[in-house]
């Protein structure tokens, strides 16, 4: 292939723009709060086939969310807030939001009412003579479900690719491998996630080529991380504890 962009903000660093990409464009930009790609897509006549605005499309589809004690936290697909009511009240689709909790082992009577001119999400009881906001009586890790589905359904057929951090800081293992599944069934988008749950290192879930190790010093896949040759019955978790992949 042929070089396109080899661009750095570093003093002295190269800086070269293909002549077909930067046209007129002075692309000596003086610092970098303003990335490269984003100034030429911006200031240059593209069409929606030139490998340039397939990239930018595919970056401008990226999402990053985390749902921890603090909050929930986004990055990338859309902007403004909406709470989570809101997102599946817009989506439509509440029943599938009540098989998806099904699937994992949570079974609700849920409906939606106006409060103060906005939906709210309530879950029934005792044949519906008992009522509660579904936001109040929602674990941790149900409303970190919630807030996948919102998002899996929000970016239906616009997500390119998908960063959870620590998706399962609230789950049970069972329920982190049946999002590990879930997300494994999508072809629409790609999906990054990072966990600490060691039990997901399986050939059930991941490759090895696929399943990277985070240090200090380095990002290095399964892999690459042992000299051992790796099959389909091994046991990654197994090897990864007797220390075979190298760190």
């Amino acid at each position: 292939g042929r070089d396109l962009i080899d661009y750095s903000y570093e003093p002295g660093g190269k800086q070269f723009v293909a002549p077909e990409l930067a046209g007129n464009l002075d692309i000596h930009l003086p610092d970098n709060k303003l990335s490269i790609l984003k100034y030429i897509y911006k200031n240059t006549p593209t069409n929606s086939s030139s490998v340039l605005s397939k990239l930018m499309t595919f970056c401008e589809n990226m999402l990053w969310f985390r749902s921890l004690s603090e909050g929930n936290n986004y990055c990338g697909l859309t902007s403004g807030t909406m709470t989570l009511d809101q997102m599946l009240f817009e989506s439509g689709k509440l029943p599938e939001f009540k098989d998806f909790l099904k699937q994992n082992g949570l079974d609700y009577d849920l409906d939606f009412e106006e409060e103060g001119g906005s939906p709210s999400l309530y879950a029934y009881f005792n044949k519906r003579s008992d009522k509660a906001r579904f936001s109040a009586i929602s674990s941790s890790g149900t409303k970190s479900l919630w807030l996948l589905f919102n998002w899996i359904t929000a970016g239906k057929n616009r997500l390119s690719l998908l960063f959870i951090d620590e998706f399962d800081a609230y789950y049970h293992y069972e329920t982190a491998a049946s999002v590990v599944n879930l997300l494994n069934s999508k072809r629409q988008f790609q999906s990054f996630l990072t966990t600490h749950n060691t039990y997901l290192m399986q050939n059930a879930f991941t490759r090895p080529d696929c399943c990277f190790l985070l240090t200090g010093k380095e990002i290095k896949n399964l892999k690459n991380s042992t000299d051992r040759e790796l099959r389909e019955a091994h046991n990654l978790e197994k090897l990864y504890t007797n220390g075979a992949f190298a760190e």
